[in-house]
């Protein structure tokens, strides 16, 4: 793990800058082979914007993300991604808007360019993944305990999945121990409202020497990309800066603009399969097409959720249930769509009414919202967003059906609301892409 922003800022960079050398040597090379000569490439405006389209589908598709090292699948997928970016974007520039092609865009190279550089950025990517990991192997975490653990903190502080030594300890016991802890990253699990002069050296000196020093809910925003419910208080949300999704008045606005375009063009491209399967769900057992469920919604107004109908028409006779894994409830038709998420479609429709988002927290039913209100901490901060029909929460969290499982999504969506922009907008939308493309729906 790279210890601090700097570090981290500095490497993507120099990634960055690899990537952009793959491209040119790429396209040079292949340009020498289909012409024989050597051509100057900066000559060639095309390349920028080529350039250009690849580094953007590598950040949206969570590319440049270098917290901590990434399974081979996980990479391969991340990849994949961002070849589909960038040929979507590249192809609709090159035959729609652009009235000259560039030799660079020519049907013989574009796919051969886009498939060698991403492939030679997939196994740069596969090479720092494994750096990263021997890098972690040789990290040593401790976690200063200064309080009397709940119950649900010990096993958020249990559960935490870093690789390395890993220690509980107290802050007394690093100072007894002198050296033994001179290499270990600090991470406080209570504030800390008093330091002695030589505590607060120690701590800055690790700092100095790039070492992790900081508080709980820091560590798992920046590592995990989720707020820690169970180490939260009234003062963190007090302490929390301006939300940019909720108090800003003109970011709901552009928001709500692509809101609009993306439902709209997505509904077009789409209504060719929605009528087919709308066909196959009547054709299947003569039920309704679409259900309808009442969703709580901003500020906990209720509004009504369409989706096309995946259940048997008896699947709530004995009242609200979560809907679960495999669910037995669910018919034939119901799991192909659920797969590729095309139940999900008429929900554009309340994205249209303004109902929802694209990108929010998942709309709960209000049954089960005031339960889960009751039982966990900052539930209701979701309701200062609109719903969304996909989401940070979605993307990050596997499918789960019980208060536990809308805690650990309720981390993830805490981390949307606090850290929105619109570049993460656009990196959960690319993400989702991939799920219905590899068919991860529930």
């Amino acid at each position: 793990m790279f210890k601090n922003t700097h570090n981290q800022f500095s490497f993507k960079i120099n990634i960055l800058l690899l990537d952009l050398l793959i491209i040119i040597a790429t396209v040079y090379s292949l340009l020498w082979l289909y012409n024989h000569e050597l051509p100057n490439l900066l000559l060639f405006n095309s390349l920028y914007l080529f350039s250009a389209v690849i580094i953007s589908s590598h950040y949206l598709s969570g590319n440049y993300d270098f917290q901590k090292s990434k399974s081979k699948l996980t990479t391969l997928i991340d990849t994949f991604l961002a070849f589909l970016l960038s040929a979507a974007i590249i192809v609709l520039v090159n035959y729609v808007f652009q009235k000259e092609r560039s030799g660079i865009f020519g049907r013989g190279i574009l796919v051969n360019v886009l498939f060698i550089s991403l492939s030679l950025s997939f196994l740069l990517r596969l090479l720092i993944s494994k750096l990263l990991y021997q890098n972690e192997l040789k990290s040593k975490w401790s976690f200063v305990l200064d309080l009397s653990l709940t119950a649900e903190q010990e096993k958020t502080v249990k559960d935490i999945n870093l690789k390395g030594d890993f220690s509980l300890t107290d802050y007394q016991e690093i100072q007894n121990q002198g050296s033994k802890y001179d290499s270990h990253n600090i991470i406080f699990l209570a504030k800390q409202t008093y330091l002695n002069t030589t505590q607060l050296r120690d701590l800055i000196n690790r700092r100095k020497n790039g070492l992790f020093v900081t508080d709980i809910v820091t560590f798992f925003e920046f590592y995990f990309k989720k707020i820690p419910v169970d180490f939260i208080d009234i003062d963190w949300f007090l302490s929390l800066s301006k939300l940019t999704l909720v108090e800003s008045s003109w970011t709901p606005r552009i928001k709500r603009f692509f809101d609009l375009i993306l439902s709209l063009i997505i509904l077009i491209i789409t209504s060719p399969v929605l009528i087919l399967v709308m066909l196959l769900i009547k054709l299947q057992d003569g039920g309704p097409v679409f259900y309808s469920q009442v969703r709580s919604g901003l500020l906990g107004k209720n509004f009504n959720i369409y989706k096309l109908r995946s259940m048997r028409i008896d699947a709530e006779s004995e009242g609200a249930k979560w809907a679960t894994e495999n669910d037995s409830r669910v018919t034939f038709i119901g799991k192909v769509i659920r797969k590729a998420r095309v139940d999900e479609i008429p929900q554009l429709i309340n994205i249209i009414k303004g109902e929802m988002s694209f990108v929010g927290p998942r709309p709960e039913r209000p049954e089960f919202e005031i339960k889960l209100t009751e039982q966990i901490p900052f539930y209701q901060m979701r309701s200062l967003v609109k719903p969304g029909l996909t989401g940070w929460a979605q993307i990050m969290y596997p499918y789960g059906a019980s208060v536990e499982d809308s805690k650990r999504k309720l981390e993830f969506d805490l981390y949307y609301i606090k850290n929105f922009s619109l570049l993460l907008e656009l990196q959960i939308i690319a993400k989702t892409v991939t799920a219905v493309f590899l068919a991860k729906g529930r």
